[in-house]
């Protein structure tokens, strides 16, 4: 991952956005809005993490490192029958094979982890070689009244051949996307998280997308997060979301781009292109096709300097949001794919216009948050 001491210019929450945006081959991208249930469960064995509390502003903040992660990570079939988690991993197992990925509960890992002070609890699961690298809760206020958010941090490995998978991963139902000119899927990981604090329920995955043909010598890179808030009231919701995805730095001299990126759209579908191809008499057009949602309350999270596609939503006001970015880079080895480094924000509060004591002070913003992951 970056080094913590970067400095990153993305504010959301009412501050200001610094962000460059690529003019040459600036292509619409997604941002879905989707309706979907999620339901989060506690269980008592869990590896206890460092946790921070602010008491001024009652600010709960829980960090858990990828060394804690790893340190809790166990085979999705080690669940015995009396233990919850079987069910998270039963849903998992269920969506990877809808979406035509073929696993067993042996191919799932999974981690409980849980804040020392016994409020948040979250369990990790997922499967193939794109792995969860950190993970940041953070909540302020009282159940009924509770703003929370939870950053998530993931890693694509490098090396990855350009061959498409034998199977190939239609993930269109669940936000995936779909190619066309000769480009395969070469990789399809869903990472999620299903957290409770102070008995709240939330849900929050990062799922990603390579996508390489032998027409194209570039790489597509599609991410996208969804999160769930399923608590059975009226006045909590979704009001902030964001992803980012960038190459690791110490590939970032081997690698262009992101050359084509995806941005919001009116219409209803967005398409991010990789450019001609002309094989002897035959021409190529790779390109990768998405839903999309208008263009209220989007914000672009470009910044080439640090090779990065992204993308915020906020003012947003839903029980269920997802939101996607993609972007086209250039490897100087191609048969080789670089490494990626993806981040996915999901903030729970109150609607607009409740003006209880708790959701006046509850908001959180994520630009003081991000440094500890991103």
């Amino acid at each position: 991952m970056a080094s913590r001491d970067e400095t990153l210019t993305d504010r959301i929450g009412g501050t200001e956005v610094s962000m460059t945006s690529v003019h040459k081959g600036f292509f619409s991208s997604p941002v879905r809005l989707v309706v979907g249930v999620a339901c989060a469960l506690v269980v008592a064995v869990a590896v206890p993490i460092a946790v921070f509390v602010v008491e001024g502003s009652k600010v709960l903040t829980s960090v858990f490192s990828r060394v804690e992660i790893q340190a809790a990570t166990r085979a999705g079939s080690s669940l015995g029958p009396g233990d919850e988690s079987r069910t998270i991993v039963q849903e998992y197992v269920a969506r990877e094979h809808a979406s035509g990925h073929s696993i067993l509960s042996d191919d799932v890992n999974i981690a409980v982890v849980r804040s020392k002070d016994g409020k948040t609890t979250v369990r990790l699961v997922w499967s193939g070689s794109r792995n969860p690298t950190g993970l940041l809760v953070v909540s302020r206020g009282e159940a009924s009244r509770l703003a929370l958010a939870v950053g998530l941090t993931a890693i694509t490995p490098t090396g990855l051949p350009a061959t498409p998978l034998q199977a190939p991963i239609n993930r269109q139902a669940y936000g995936g996307a779909a190619a066309e000119g000769g480009l395969g899927i070469v990789r399809s990981d869903c990472i999620d998280a299903w957290i409770t604090t102070q008995g709240v329920p939330m849900k929050t995955s990062s799922c990603a997308e390579l996508w390489h043909g032998p027409q194209t010598p570039e790489w597509m890179y599609h991410h996208f997060g969804q999160g769930n808030e399923p608590r059975p009231t009226e006045q909590s919701v979704i009001t902030a979301m964001s992803i980012r995805s960038r190459i690791v730095k110490d590939q970032r001299a081997d690698v262009a781009g992101p050359k084509f990126v995806s941005s919001c759209s009116n219409t209803g579908q967005t398409s991010v292109l990789a450019g001609l191809v002309k094989n002897g008499q035959d021409t190529y057009n790779p390109a990768i096709h998405m839903r999309s949602n208008p263009c209220t309350g989007y914000l672009d999270f470009i910044n080439q300097s640090e090779w990065q596609t992204g993308a915020g939503l906020r003012s947003t006001e839903r029980n269920d949001a997802s939101i996607e970015t993609t972007g086209v880079y250039s490897v100087d080895k191609p048969d080789l794919s670089p490494a990626w480094e993806d981040y996915v924000w999901t903030q729970v509060g109150c609607r607009n216009g409740d003006s209880t004591l708790h959701c006046r002070f509850g908001s959180l913003d994520e630009s003081s948050y991000i440094k500890r992951l991103w």
